[in-house]
């Protein structure tokens, strides 16, 4: 519940180090805390090394939402992903939050549905056995993770296998499940809607989900744990990137048994690239959904009530600011985020750099690849590099996400809403390949609130995370750092005797399109 603490004692029993992530919790990065390494219960570790108690203080503005977690160990994240250190949970409204009626009663009677991909290949970029070597063996030299895992146990010569116990057949297949459960059912009402909350513990491919076997309108009310705005869209597939979490509302106008079945619809190649091994196979039926029709007068409508947030600083509406009142990437090192890959190595990077876990000891701005200063609204794209998928010529995505804070969708490159939609939260998207007949790049707008340190950022393909695709961010924190805050862009702007502000009045920003005072531009020059 907002306001409140939620704490979570990690006891890792695995053969490797872990920690843990959230995705949605607008926490401390101290808190959501990536970097420690917690060792595996072994005999010869002090027990007080061999678990992390993790201490969420919730802010009482905390928008209520759909949100899950994982296991976040950098060089052995895909590994236990893949193998189910991930789970679903919510944030609950704040006792004097109000809900709108119809929504209310929507999310009292919603249904949790938490999507995982079990995995045994062939159909996938890291299947191959040799890459999976090359990837653990490459995480031990550099970072000193993967050493009690073994990567040829369980590899038959000609045989493509990805972990020990994970061997692929002639009679195996990639699958979905649901709770996990393998092909689940639920009862609907014909006429009725139905709100299903649904995650997608996703560490390497895009889920796409349409209704089979009859018709269900879906009406997208929230992505990423964020409401929309209305109009909430009617959506014909659902396209969830891995790691995303969409809150829908199914109503069905044909009775019977119907089925949420993967799919590859040929115009979301557009986006996600052409249908083949970087995306799930079509006709897996994931969920049955048996619609009974005991009342034939029932008949529900769309939803139509919108959501208030807590607190608009927190969630501001970022498409309201004017353009004057932005830092673009020139003012604060960069205007790009590009996941690109070497090629000569197995290595992959953001912006030409691999990633290095920032040392405490060290100033951490240096290996920032941006930099910002606490509640001021930042501007930049993200682009796939030409040369930085397998296969780039046809076009593969990679998926930015970040932690703590979400951003905001500033151009409208999918018009049907099922991919991107502008101005909506996320914290997770495709970032578009660099092509001439694919869309991109993607622009999006930051507002780093209330919490400065390390913002996490890497791509979501967790085996490209794990072999050196991440970054951080650097947020100001200037009453922590005083040490090295006139080396900041915060800094800098202090030493010339300009105030930057605490709390932009959001109320204000949304009837002028203004940041309250900002500094002159002839102070970013100088930074």
């Amino acid at each position: 519940m907002k306001g409140q603490s939620a704490r979570v004692k990690n006891v890792p029993h695995c053969p490797d180090n872990t920690n843990l992530h959230t995705h949605g919790l607008h926490v401390s990065p101290t808190e959501d805390n990536v970097v420690l390494s917690i060792p595996p219960k072994f005999d010869g570790v002090e027990d007080s090394l061999r678990w992390e108690l993790y201490d969420y203080k919730i802010p009482d503005y905390h928008l209520m939402g759909t949100h899950w977690y994982h296991a976040h160990f950098h060089g052995a994240s895909a590994l236990q992903v893949s193998n189910g250190l991930v789970g679903q949970f919510f944030v609950a409204p704040a006792d004097d939050y109000v809900l709108p009626s119809e929504l209310k009663d929507l999310y009292d009677g919603a249904i949790q549905t938490f999507f995982q991909f079990i995995y045994f290949g062939p159909n996938s970029p890291i299947t191959d056995s040799a890459f999976i070597r090359t990837n653990m063996e490459v995480m031990a030299k550099l970072y000193g993770v993967g050493e009690n895992f073994t990567p040829d146990i369980g590899i038959v010569p000609g045989q493509q296998t990805i972990f020990a116990n994970m061997t692929n057949t002639t009679n195996v297949v990639d699958f979905i499940t649901v709770n996990g459960q393998y092909k689940p059912s639920i009862t609907l009402q014909k006429g009725k809607n139905q709100l299903l909350r649904m995650s997608f513990a996703g560490w390497n491919l895009p889920l796409e989900l349409k209704v089979t076997g009859g018709y269900c309108s879906m009406q997208l009310i929230a992505r990423d744990g964020i409401f929309h705005k209305t109009p909430y869209l009617i959506l014909k597939t659902l396209v969830f990137t891995p790691g995303t979490r969409q809150d829908v509302v199914f109503r069905c106008s044909d009775a019977g048994e119907l089925h949420l079945t993967t799919s590859n619809e040929d115009r979301l190649t557009h986006f996600l690239g052409p249908p083949g091994e970087f995306r799930m196979d079509p006709g897996q039926d994931v969920l049955t959904m048996i619609v009974e029709d005991e009342d034939p007068a029932v008949h529900d409508e769309d939803v139509k009530a919108e959501v208030v947030f807590p607190r608009e600083e927190y969630l501001l509406d970022l498409i309201e600011v004017s353009d004057k009142d932005v830092w673009h990437g020139d003012k604060f090192g960069t205007s790009r985020v590009q996941f690109d890959v070497a090629t000569t190595t197995p290595l992959a990077g953001v912006n030409g750099q691999i990633f290095r876990m920032p040392d405490p000891k060290e100033n951490r701005l240096n290996g920032a690849i941006m930099k910002f200063c606490p509640n001021e609204v930042y501007e930049f794209d993200m682009i796939t590099a030409a040369g930085a998928v397998q296969a780039n010529a046809e076009g593969i995505p990679h998926v930015y996400h970040h932690h703590i804070n979400p951003f905001v969708l500033m151009n409208d490159l999918d018009p049907t809403g099922e991919v991107y939609r502008i101005g909506e939260f996320r914290d997770i998207v495709f970032a578009p390949p660099d092509m001439e007949d694919r869309p991109g790049p993607l622009i999006v707008r930051l507002y780093p609130y209330a919490f400065g340190g390390v913002y996490i950022m890497h791509c979501h393909i967790l085996a490209h995370e794990d072999i050196g695709m991440m970054g951080y961010y650097w947020v100001d924190r200037p009453k922590e750092d005083k040490e090295i805050i006139e080396n900041t862009p915060c800094g800098l702007l202090r030493s010339s005797d300009v105030q930057v502000k605490t709390s932009p009045k959001s109320s204000k920003i949304a009837k002028s399109s203004k940041v309250s005072k900002k500094p002159s531009a002839r102070v970013f020059q100088d930074l």
